[in-house]
This record gives structure tokens, C-alpha cells and sequence, in this order.
């Protein structure tokens, strides 16, 4: 069995705005931080970015993409058998589709994506959730942007 990796920090949407900044903050804990990102190539930009700005090695860059039920399965897979304690599951990912727009299993994205995705990754991560840990959830303020019909709100 390999060793557990302990207080873990678990970023969702880590190469967007708001994640680089949580990313590139919590690496000064010297914890290890996963960067679950669907752009696996913008993830390895920034993890390495962030070991040489802050020296913490121990920054993981994994694919997550949350429109899709078997990435998300795939991913709570591989923190388990990377035997990771998570200190924090950041639920940063979202994304907002200005036209109707579905994924392969028939979901509307944005719906997908910022509901039952992370509900899914949150339920599979449960199990790791370290004693005292945490579960955050982030929004924009883009969701007040636009009703349900897509018209723009002011």
C-alpha cells in the first residue's frame, strides 16, 4: 500500500482566475494540492509555475472534466489509489453556456457542469475527506447575469 498523502487541497477549475489565485495561496502552506482541471495541458502550466514560484513540490495536476460522469468516477479512482487524505475539496469549476448546448450523456453543460458534476465528485470525495475537513463551494456572479430564458439582467 503507498503511503497516504496527507491534508491535501483538492482545486476544481484550478487554471481559471479564481483557482490560479487559491492554487497558487494554498502551495505557501506546503501541503499537497491537486489542480483537477478538464485542460490537462494549462494544468501542467501552472503546477509547474507554482513548485517554482513557491517551492512545494508535492502539486498535482490531474484531468477532471465535470460534464462527464466517467471523468469524475475516474478521477475519485485515481485519489483513492494514490491514497490521498484530503484536507479540502475546493469546488471552484463552472462554466456558463450562452446557447442550449448538451454533453454525450444528454445533460445540458451548464447544468452538468456546475450541479451534477461537482454533486458527484463531492459524494465520491466524501470518503477522503480527512477528520475536520472541508468542502467549499465557490460561485461567480455570473449566474445573476442571465435569467433562465438567457436574456442578459442588469
Amino acid at each position: 500500500m503507498k503511503n497516504q498523502i496527507k491534508s491535501t487541497f483538492i482545486i476544481t477549475g484550478a487554471t481559471g482566475s479564481i483557482g490560479r489565485e487559491l492554487a497558487t495561496l494554498l502551495a505557501g502552506t506546503s501541503k499537497p494540492i491537486v489542480l483537477a482541471c478538464r485542460n490537462t495541458e494549462r494544468a501542467e502550466e501552472l503546477r509547474k509555475s507554482i513548485v517554482e514560484s513557491t517551492g512545494n513540490k508535492q502539486i498535482y495536476a490531474h484531468r477532471l472534466c465535470l460534464e462527464s460522469r466517467q471523468s469524475i468516477v475516474d478521477f475519485a479512482k485515481w485519489l483513492t489509489e494514490e491514497n490521498f487524505s484530503v484536507h479540502a475539496l475546493i469546488n471552484n469549476a463552472g462554466v456558463v453556456q450562452r446557447n442550449y448546448t448538451v454533453n454525450e450523456e444528454g445533460q445540458e453543460i451548464t447544468f452538468a457542469v456546475n450541479y451534477l458534476g461537482t454533486l458527484m465528485l463531492t459524494y465520491l470525495t466524501i470518503p477522503l475527506i480527512e477528520p475536520g475537513g472541508h468542502i467549499v463551494f465557490t460561485t461567480s456572479m455570473t449566474r445573476r447575469l442571465y435569467s433562465a430564458e438567457g436574456i442578459a439582467i442588469n
